[in-house]
């Protein structure tokens, strides 16, 4: 008996609290509603709504959006929206607000987007620049040492003194790839600077930095083979020189 008198005094005093908070939070309703009522009618007109919204929403309501809200909770041939209305009001304007954002946050997202597209084309652009140039480069110091390579074939028919006027020749032109490779390695290595490269395109760009740097550096070595074969001939005719010398003094 002690038990189901204690529970009936709980669930009493549980409907109590409930209908407690359920009248503070009307009497708030009605407080709000009242202050924002300023002809005291009894009805919110759109210029009354709009008060409140800014007041209480921090929401300038676009007209569109207030004729909508009207035409559902306040329907046309009344005064306005009534204070047992006034809840739908609250939910009506909440639900604007963040439509709102989320419209603005939109809004900026698709700028943001349209910055970073641009951005990156841009920056292909430059890439595309230096991608061409080191095309242009790899192709002489391919050639150049293409010619190199011919070197030890030619030399087998040719006197000391041919030797080195044919390595001088294949020299010069080793030097003339290893400038256009120089220049191109440089601009590589300058892709970027003073651009402001966004946060989201960082990772992509910084990888294609480095894949025309690996590019270049291999070219590099390349050109450094190259010439060290140009300074091996060179050597070559020298000791073949002395060789046709003594075989000449010997006669």
């Amino acid at each position: 008996a002690v038990d189901k008198e204690s529970r009936t005094l709980k669930t009493a005093v549980q409907t109590a609290t409930k209908r407690a908070t359920a009248l503070v939070q009307m009497s708030k309703i009605r407080a709000i509603f009242t202050k924002h009522d300023k002809d005291r009618d009894g009805h919110l007109n759109k210029k009354e709504v709009t008060a409140f919204a800014k007041a209480e929403y921090k929401f300038n309501v676009p007209a569109d959006v207030l004729s909508t809200i009207f035409s559902v909770i306040a329907p046309e041939g009344t005064k306005g929206i009534a204070q047992a209305d006034f809840e739908a009001l609250q939910v009506a304007v909440g639900v604007a607000r963040e439509r709102a954002k989320d419209k603005g946050r939109k809004s900026l997202r698709e700028a943001r987007e349209k910055e970073i597209a641009d951005r990156k084309e841009a920056l292909q652009k430059g890439i595309a620049e230096v991608v061409d140039a080191l095309k242009e480069a790899e192709q002489a110091v391919n050639e150049a040492g293409k010619a190199v390579r011919q070197l030890p074939f030619e030399a087998k028919g040719l006197k000391a003194v041919e030797m080195v006027a044919r390595a001088d020749e294949v020299e010069a032109e080793v030097k003339a790839a290893k400038e256009k490779l120089d220049d191109a390695a440089k601009r590589v290595n300058e892709l970027g600077e003073g651009d402001e490269v966004p946060e989201e395109l960082s990772k992509w760009f910084d990888a294609e930095k480095r894949k025309h740097q690996a590019a270049a550096k291999a070219l590099e070595a390349s050109s450094t083979r190259s010439m060290q074969m140009v300074d091996k001939a060179k050597a070559d005719a020298t000791r073949k020189d002395a060789i046709e010398v003594k075989a000449l003094g010997s006669k």
